[in-house]
């Protein structure tokens, strides 16, 4: 393997003619063009986080979950299903075991 030792000034040219490059050719998108990264709309985090805090932490089934989360955005979450609720808790790295394990 062959490998080649870059200081932070040889780093930040070739950066620098990378962006240039990907600038040209107009491909520069996301954070880079200086779009948010922050999505619009209800961030599923803080109504979960709004709903446990209603509950007094407690723990609640994803059936549960679920109920709560469509009596405080209707429009948003009234197509979930169960599954769609517990996969995007676990896809957010929630486990639904005692102790997350």
């Amino acid at each position: 393997m062959k490998s080649h030792y870059l200081d932070a000034e040889q780093t930040d040219s070739i950066v620098a003619r990378a962006y240039l490059a990907r600038q040209e050719a107009g491909v520069i998108t996301g954070h880079a063009a200086g779009e948010s990264a922050v999505p619009e709309g209800p961030d599923l985090l803080d109504d979960v986080r709004a709903v446990f805090g209603l509950v007094g932490g407690q723990r609640l089934w994803h059936s549960e979950l679920l109920v709560r989360l469509v009596e405080l955005r209707p429009v948003t979450c009234s197509d979930w299903d169960v599954r769609l609720a517990g996969g995007g808790a676990a896809g957010a790295g929630c486990s639904d075991r005692p102790g997350g394990r």
